[in-house]
């Protein structure tokens, strides 16, 4: 089955009538999905005499409850989920505010985690002495648009479309809010990487590299003795969650491996109608194949059969964040490959600081050029380094440090 029938059964259909059937469950329950007032989940033997209010999704909150301890996404199910039991922890009873919405509690708030430019509205009604921290989901405001632009014009100009397209992941018109929130939090917390320390280089005194977390995908889990090295060398693995094909650079890479016939693309997340309209040509190309319905129970052992035999996981998003999926699927031992926020490391690592097809290319066959010996090693050093960054574990540690560093201001 060619890879645009793909697409447009497993993905767009099966999503269409998932999207459906989770509507009408919140409408039917009559879900507040809009703030929580004073959430005392965790440690609920633990005296909570301060308030904290957080802005992040309430349905992440929810579904996280839910689905734990098999919550499958750190961005943001986990990440509420996370902050709210380090809260909890350290004495905090926490109101949880959706990022659309306006509401303030008529206690003392003795500490504000803030998230987004629309957070700025809750934040100018806070008195001066309430301490703030904001949460930075990547890169500065001002260089995601540049660079986001930059992605989109050159899409239309390789592909020579006549009508502007929309961009996905977008801040346009919460600039003025993004920036409040920069100059007025006392911490700015994240994954700070190479490039995104760069762009908040003014705000130095300020940054507090918390790591971030990632759900390791269970079925891509293995034995790195299971796996064959040596047939792996020639397989690439994309893995992205959250929307934003061409920022990620899916189509640069589809591009990369068009040129290199003898090594093979295996796409892993959902394809967006950009994509499947003006690359249809690389996607018909039989090195490079769309597998994401293998999620589905009745393809595990052919995704299992192909990890097997895959050494390595591929993006192209440059400096606009590695993206929490990708960072699980090096928690599994896949080996880094293309353009990414990472420092370069001989060891464990394959990447470029471009998004140039050419230099893609380059890094793809220095992979595939690698001896089997050194992907084993290089596999067992990414696991260490993701272990070390981005695990649940560490968030958390970092978390709750954070917070006690808050409290003794």
């Amino acid at each position: 089955m060619k890879n645009i029938i793909k697409i447009v059964f497993f993905q767009s259909f099966l999503t269409f009538v998932k999207r459906i059937i989770f509507k009408k469950i919140i409408q039917k329950k009559n879900i507040q999905t809009n703030y929580i007032d004073e959430i005392d989940y965790f440690y609920k033997n633990t005296e909570k005499s301060k308030l904290a209010i957080l802005t992040l999704p309430v349905i992440s909150w929810l579904n996280a409850v839910q689905s734990y301890p098999n919550i499958k996404k750190f961005n943001t199910d986990g990440l509420v989920f996370e902050i709210i039991k380090s809260l909890n922890y350290n004495g905090y009873k926490v109101t949880l505010i959706d990022l659309n919405f306006f509401y303030l509690p008529t206690k003392k708030i003795d500490l504000c985690i803030a998230h987004g430019g629309k957070s700025a509205k809750i934040v100018k009604e806070l008195p001066k002495e309430t301490i703030v921290l904001q949460y930075l989901s990547g890169m500065q405001w001002e260089e995601f648009n540049k660079l986001s632009k930059y992605r989109y014009s050159d899409f239309i100009k390789k592909r020579k479309i006549k009508n502007n397209i929309e961009i996905k992941r977008s801040i346009m018109g919460r600039e003025k809010g993004e920036q409040y929130l920069n100059d007025r939090a006392n911490y700015l917390f994240t994954l700070f990487t190479p490039h995104i320390i760069k762009q908040f280089s003014n705000y130095q005194n300020k940054l507090f590299n918390s790591g971030y977390g990632s759900y390791p995908d269970k079925l891509f889990q293995l034995n790195l003795n299971e796996k064959n090295f040596e047939q792996g060398r020639t397989n690439f693995i994309y893995v992205a969650g959250t929307g934003g094909n061409i920022q990620k650079g899916l189509d640069l890479l589809l591009e990369a491996f068009s040129k290199t016939p003898h090594l093979n693309l295996y796409i892993y997340c959902e394809v967006e109608e950009e994509i499947i309209k003006y690359c249809k040509k690389e996607l018909s190309n039989k090195n490079i194949h769309y597998i994401y319905h293998w999620r589905f129970p009745v393809y595990h052992n052919r995704l299992k059969n192909l990890l097997k035999r895959t050494n390595y996981t591929i993006h192209a998003c440059y400096h606009l964040g590695i993206g929490t999926a990708f960072m699980g699927s090096m928690a599994t031992g896949l080996i880094p490959v293309g353009s990414l926020d990472l420092l370069p490391d001989n060891d464990w690592n394959i990447i470029v600081d471009s998004w140039d097809v050419v230099d893609l290319v380059k890094v793809i066959k220095e992979a595939s050029q690698k001896s089997p010996e050194w992907c084993k090693q290089a596999a067992v050093k990414t696991i260490a380094y993701s272990k070390e960054n981005w695990s649940v574990e560490h968030f958390s540690k970092k978390m709750d440090e954070l917070i006690r560093k808050v409290d003794e201001m």
